[in-house]
Order: structure tokens, then C-alpha cells, then sequence
């Protein structure tokens, strides 16, 4: 490709690019610890109070750090594509690259931002007739040259004429290299279906139906780049949030946002969101732990089916009915019964006091309420103090004048009786200053301590101190009350758990933190309850959503989406949708995906569409049978390393169950001689190299290999969830895909079910 007679040229272009990088990048430097230094010296001054004068000058360090990053990666990578358009004003060339650099004596950009409204010509524009929206409008035009160009190290080494070689061409080779720790960004390769999300209006929920290896997740997370620049006098990164599935996922994304300069983006669990709005530590989350039970052969066909039902239950917004009901019968009762009396004297009438407290104090959650009517109660108590003060001078007053009248005056007897009766008045009153020192900690004792798991496990009572909303049956409730204490004797929560909490942790205390989203990216969130959502929808206070996910993936879909329709319908009646489907997946070979694809033929899903493969070929996936007797992990061992030679640096070994993937571990490790990591629910963080872990794990994953170690009939069963999970398994390896199985291969792997077969009974809601 060296031998394009204009590669002399863009060669020099790229070279006097870098070295413009280069030049202002030590001015940038300089300017930037500066700023650091004088940020940190007035932080100091002005202590842990707000000052509008340091907020300044963190937005200008915050802009500065952005200017030098962006200037330390140009000078790598000055720019990725070349085009030139001409419009009604004439013809232009652009150099379109990660980061805008602008020339500092003209303001002129030498490098447009990929992030630009021109820089969707390169995305989504061919040679020839095309344009681009702006704010002002939209330019139409011509693209007259269109070229991608491969630089490293501030030198050219590659240029390619789109409109002569196929993109995919570019694509494929691109797609070619093998998988490392983390996910990459996609900045060059971005597709136009992608760029089409990526560029979509943010003030209505994002909803991207994509098959597995689409590219959700790095749209996503480049679309959070793409808001950033186009909204930036209105939003910043602390105004954005994440949401993913577990501590693991997390951590394999983690390198993307900042690999775009992009820094403070909220990245959390939804149970550490929760863990945050609560300002507490809750019980850990056991989110795995329905999915196994549900597809463990050792529990019993029943016992699945009622673990299904109670999932399915509170992950639906009737469980939302149930915990509001509870909270309003809380905040009923709450109120120790009778009237509020300070000895002879009337504070409140019960009815007064409920009036107080369930009317006038409504707005607060019941914590808050509790001090704000202790406020009430002291101004109550002092006037009945003072009731009880004038009734007591009134009475001393009364028996010294009767005293006066039946005894001479000047006596020793009536001396002695007056002195009594003072006594006793100043008796009398210490005792009411006592009765009122204590009287509102006295009173407020009744209503016990409030505690948020203490209420919940209140919430949970088989026969509960109030009503259930129409159409909940009670058996249902019964069992979600009895699956949800054995939860909690462990100390251990489930997803559905989560929304309850927080539902809960707001009418007893608050959130113990505001949040300000303006936008959210949910990832996996075909995973994701329509509780949650409805408590996403009020914990954000907007609408603005990007929602990404595959319901071919649906591994929990006995709690989850179903169908992306009827979600929409559900949690967002009020406000218009934008969907989107992806169907190309850039992640897998054709062999890879055509082999995957076999499984989702044989339990579609609602309005599901089979997975299109890039134009990248490799090898056939292999179904190798064991012979009685021979070793498990001998022969993935054996096949370790043959994926090794072939240049494989990331394998996963896979097995449908922990324990199974337990035993083979130690086995491996032996066998090669070498450590073997072995990955759980507990693991936080995506190392690479030769790993072992559960089949639920591996969503959201990719990897160079993939070896399912058990791909037998008997631990495969011929399910819709057993086929969700394996397919989540055949899907996330690049290159090379191995089963071994022992007796029959699933019949998952035969094609379409034949007509009139029946559905598993724990995978129907």
C-alpha cells in the first residue's frame, strides 16, 4: 500500500501533524502544572467550603489536563482519515482524527474531532453525493476523496482509498488482532448503523436491540464521549453515569473512557448504586445465584419452578405495589396510639397528631419526619409546660388566699402552713421540670430504632400486617416471603432485592447522596428488572437513556426484559422511544457465528433476527468427543496449548457450573504445570491469559479462544435458558471455538426445534 503515488505526501503531512503536537504539547505541560499548583494552593486556602473561585479553576485544570492528553496521543496518532468535500463554498480537505487540534495563531483545526458534525462524513458518507447535519442546518455536498490512513509513532504507515479497497477489507484486518485485558475503543472503525446511535438525540431513551459482538457496549460508551463534546456547556462527566452488570464487567471496560479522555464518569453496579444512595454497606449480592439453582440438575423440577416464579416476581413492578403499600401501612402505624398527654395536659389528640405528621410533614422520608415532629412536640411542650405552670400558680394561689381567709395573720401557724404549701409548689415544679427534660425522649423511645434491612425483612412477613394489592396471590407472596428470608438468613441479596431497598431506603431516611445524571448507559440490560427501570427513571429525574443489550443473551430472562416493546410500554408510557437493532456482529469469525447461530434457531426470540457475520473467516469450530476413560483435563490441556501456538493470548475454559469448574481447575494447573486462574462471583478484576470460569460469567466478555469443556446432552439440557446461556459461551471467543463433551453433544447445537415442541416449565415467566 506504500506504492500510492500520493503516500509521499500524506507521509509528510502526518510528520509536520505529529511534530505541531509535539511542539505545543510542552507549553501545554508547563501551563498545566501551573494551574495545578494554583488550584491546590487556593483548595488549601479556601478549606472544605464551596468557593465559586476554585470551581473555576478546576474546570480550567479539568481542560487543561484534556488539552494535554489529547496533544501527548497526537503525537502517536495524529489522525486516522482524510476526506475531501466540496460544498456551495468549494472544495475542502479534512483530517479527521481522535482529538480536534486547533492551529493557536489562526484558530483554524488542522485535525477535526471525530466527535465533530463534519467528522459523520467519514462515518456515514461514501464518495460521492453526501452531507452532514449542524446546528445550523445541513450541508449537502460531494465527498470527493475518501481515504483511511494507519499511523504510529507520528509516521504514515499505511493509506488506503475507501472508494477502491471495501472497508470491511480495513475492518477485518482490524478485527484480526486478538484480545487483550481490555475493551479497546473503536474510534476508526465505528460502522454508520453505529454511528447513527452513537449521534442520537439524548433527550429520549436509546434502546439498541444488538446481536452478540455487535459493538453495543463500545458504542455506548463512545456515545458518552459524543455527549460530552456536543453538550459540553451543559454537561460534564460527573453528570453521567454507567450502569453494568458486575464488579468483573466493570473492570474490563474500564480502560475505554479514559483511553478518550474522558474522566469522573460514574461506572457502578446497580447493587453499588444502591450501596451509595443508602450511604451504607448492604449484604452482598448473590446475583448468580437464582440462575444456578435454575439450571442445576440436583434441585428439583418444583423447586426451580418457585424460584423462577418469585424472580419473575419482584422484578416486576406489582412488587413495587406490594412495597408502597407496606410503607404507607408503616407510616399509618408508626405513631404510638392515643393521645399525646403531658400529665393533665392534652399535647395532641391522636387525630391532631396523625394530622401533623401524615399531612403537614409529607414531604420528608420518616427519619426526617421523626426530627422535624420532635421540632413540633418541643413547642408543643413548652406551652403544656407553661399550661401546667399557670394551672399549678393558680392552685397555690387559691390555698394561700383560703389560708389567708381561715387563719389570723401573723401567726405561727399560718406561717408554717404557708411555708408547706410553697414547698410543695416548689416541689411541683421541679417534678414538671423533670417530667418535661425527658418527656420527648420518653415518648419517641416507642417508635423503636428505624433500620432499612430490619423494615425490609418487616416487608417480608407471610401474612402481612396489611393489605396486598389487588392481584397479588397470596401463595405467590407467600413464597416470595419464604425464598427471599432464606436469602437473607445468609445474608445475602438478589437483584430483585435492590429496588425494594431503595424504595424503602427513601421513605425511611433519604438518599444519603443527590444524584445529578443527565444521562445513563445501561449495559447487558436485557438483564435488567422493570422495577429497576421505574427506579432508574426516579433516581435520575429524566428520561435520557442509553440502553443496550441482546435478548438472545437473556440469561436471566425469568426476572428480566423479554421483549423491548412491552418495556417501553411499562416504564417509558410518556415519552418516545428511539430503537435500534445491530445484527452485524464484528466480534466473531463467519465460521464462529454460523456455528453460535444454530443455537438461536432453536429458541428464537421475540422478534429476534439472526446474527450477520462480518466477511472475517477463520477456522471451524471443533466438536471433539471423549473417549470412556479419558481425562477431561488432559485433553483441554492438550488443547491450550494448540491454541497458544496459534497465537491465542486470552483462552477461557468454560463450564455451565462453578463447582464443575472448580474440580477442573486444580486439574489444569497440574496438567500445564503452570497457574491456571480461576474466576468466580467474588472476582473484581479481568486479567487475560489462561483462565477458568463459570458459563454466567463470560457475558459481556471476549476472548481469543473459548473452550466449553462440557457440551454434553445431559448437562446442556434442550431448554430456552440452557440455549440463552450457551450461546452467551459460543459467542465471545475471536478466533478459535472448542467443545468437548462426553456422550451426546446437546441438542442444542441441532437447529430448530421441531414444530409443537414444548418449553421447559422453569423458563416460562
Amino acid at each position: 500500500m506504500n506504492q500510492h503515488p500520493d503516500f509521499p505526501q500524506e507521509a509528510a503531512r502526518v510528520r509536520q501533524t505529529a511534530e505541531r503536537a509535539r511542539s505545543q504539547y510542552g507549553e501545554a505541560v508547563e501551563r498545566e502544572a501551573k494551574q495545578r499548583q494554583y488550584t491546590e494552593d487556593l483548595r488549601v486556602a479556601v478549606g472544605g467550603d464551596f468557593n465559586n473561585d476554585l470551581f473555576v479553576a478546576e474546570v480550567i485544570l479539568a481542560a487543561q489536563s484534556q488539552r494535554v492528553h489529547n496533544l501527548r496521543q497526537a503525537q502517536e496518532k495524529p489522525y486516522f482519515s482524510h476526506i475531501d468535500f466540496r460544498d456551495g463554498q468549494g472544495s475542502h480537505s479534512y483530517y479527521i482524527g481522535k482529538w480536534g487540534l486547533t492551529d493557536p495563531v489562526t484558530q483554524k483545526p488542522y485535525v477535526v474531532d471525530w466527535r465533530s458534525p463534519l467528522a459523520d462524513l467519514y462515518y456515514s458518507g461514501q464518495v460521492g453525493p453526501c452531507g452532514y447535519n449542524t446546528p445550523g442546518g445541513r450541508v449537502e455536498g460531494e465527498m470527493t476523496l475518501k481515504r483511511i490512513l494507519t499511523c504510529q509513532n507520528g509516521e504514515l504507515v499505511r493509506l488506503m482509498e475507501a472508494n477502491i479497497i471495501s472497508e470491511d477489507d480495513y475492518l477485518v484486518e482490524v478485527l484480526s488482532d486478538h484480545a487483550n485485558d481490555r475493551l479497546r475503543d473503536i474510534v476508526t472503525t465505528i460502522q454508520a448503523e453505529q454511528n447513527v446511535i452513537l449521534r442520537a438525540d439524548r433527550k429520549r431513551p436509546v434502546i439498541v436491540q444488538g446481536v452478540a459482538g455487535a459493538g453495543k457496549t463500545t458504542v455506548a460508551l463512545h456515545r458518552i464521549t459524543w455527549l460530552l463534546y456536543t453538550y459540553q456547556d451543559t454537561m460534564t462527566p460527573k453528570n453521567l453515569m454507567v450502569l453494568a452488570p458486575n464488579p468483573l464487567f466493570l473492570n474490563y471496560i474500564s480502560a475505554v473512557l479514559p483511553e478518550l479522555g474522558v474522566e469522573d464518569v460514574l461506572q457502578v453496579t446497580f447493587h453499588g448504586l444502591a450501596e451509595k444512595l443508602c450511604g451504607r454497606e448492604l449484604y452482598p449480592l448473590d446475583d448468580a445465584a437464582t440462575l444456578l439453582r435454575l439450571i442445576d440438575p440436583s434441585v428439583p423440577e418444583e423447586e426451580r419452578a418457585r424460584q423462577a416464579r418469585v424472580a419473575n416476581f419482584k422484578g416486576s413492578l406489582d412488587y413495587k405495589r406490594v412495597v408502597e403499600a407496606y410503607i404507607e401501612a408503616m407510616t399509618e402505624n408508626i405513631l404510638p396510639e392515643g393521645d399525646v398527654m403531658l400529665s393533665a395536659v392534652r399535647l395532641y389528640t391522636a387525630e391532631d397528631l396523625r394530622h401533623v405528621f401524615a399531612r403537614e410533614l409529607a414531604p420528608f422520608p420518616l427519619e426526617k419526619r421523626r426530627g422535624e415532629l420532635r421540632k413540633h412536640m418541643n413547642e408543643r411542650l413548652k406551652l403544656g409546660r407553661r399550661k401546667l405552670e399557670t394551672m399549678l400558680d393558680k392552685q397555690i394561689e387559691s390555698r394561700t388566699n383560703l389560708l389567708r381567709e381561715l387563719m389570723p395573720e401573723n401567726t405561727k401557724a399560718r406561717q408554717e402552713r404557708m411555708a408547706r404549701i410553697y414547698a410543695a409548689r416548689d416541689q411541683r415544679r421541679e417534678e414538671i421540670d423533670r417530667l418535661c427534660r425527658g418527656y420527648l425522649d420518653r415518648w419517641f423511645r416507642q417508635w423503636g430504632k428505624l433500620d432499612l434491612l430490619k423494615a425490609y425483612r418487616g416487608l417480608l412477613q407471610e401474612e402481612p400486617s396489611f393489605s396486598l394489592p389487588e392481584g397479588v396471590e397470596p401463595q405467590l407472596w407467600r413464597e416470595v416471603c419464604q425464598v427471599t428470608a432464606e436469602n437473607l438468613e445468609r445474608q445475602r441479596l438478589d437483584s430483585g432485592d435492590i429496588p425494594a431497598l431503595l424504595l424503602l431506603q427513601k421513605a425511611l431516611f433519604g438518599y444519603a447522596v443527590r444524584l445529578d445524571i443527565h444521562h445513563t448507559v445501561i449495559d447487558e440490560a436485557q438483564d435488567l428488572s422493570a422495577f429497576a427501570y421505574d427506579m432508574l427513571m426516579e433516581l435520575c429525574s429524566n428520561a435520557s437513556f442509553t440502553i443496550v443489550g441482546d435478548l438472545g443473551q437473556g440469561i436471566h430472562s425469568y426476572r428480566g426484559v423479554q421483549d423491548w416493546h412491552a418495556l417501553m410500554a411499562q416504564v417509558f408510557p410518556k415519552v418516545e422511544c428511539s430503537y435500534y437493532e445491530l445484527v452485524t456482529s464484528y466480534r466473531n469469525t463467519g465460521q464462529i457465528m454460523s456455528f453460535a447461530s444454530k443455537v438461536l434457531r432453536r429458541y428464537p426470540t421475540p422478534g429476534g433476527v439472526l446474527p450477520k457475520p462480518v466477511l472475517r473467516m477463520g477456522s471451524n469450530p471443533r466438536c471433539l468427543a471423549l473417549e470412556e476413560g479419558e481425562s477431561l483435563a488432559q485433553a483441554v490441556a492438550g488443547e491450550i496449548r494448540r491454541l497458544e501456538e496459534l497465537g491465542c493470548s486470552t483462552v477461557a475454559v468454560v463450564m455451565k457450573l462453578p463447582r464443575a469448574c472448580r474440580d477442573l481447575h486444580w486439574e489444569l494447573w497440574e496438567k500445564l504445570d503452570r497457574p491456571v486462574r480461576l474466576l468466580d462471583d467474588q472476582d473484581t478484576e479481568y486479567t487475560g491469559g489462561v483462565m477458568v470460569l463459570p458459563a454466567h460469567l463470560t457475558k459481556g466478555l471476549e476472548f481469543d479462544a473459548v473452550i466449553v469443556a462440557d457440551a454434553d446432552a445431559e448437562t446442556w439440557r434442550d431448554d430456552a435458558l440452557h440455549a440463552r446461556l450457551l450461546y452467551v459461551c459460543l459467542t465471545r471467543p475471536l478466533h478459535h471455538l472448542t467443545l468437548f463433551h462426553r456422550g451426546p453433544l446437546t441438542a442444542l447445537l441441532a437447529g430448530e426445534k421441531p414444530e409443537g415442541a414444548q418449553v421447559a416449565k422453569n423458563d416460562a415467566k
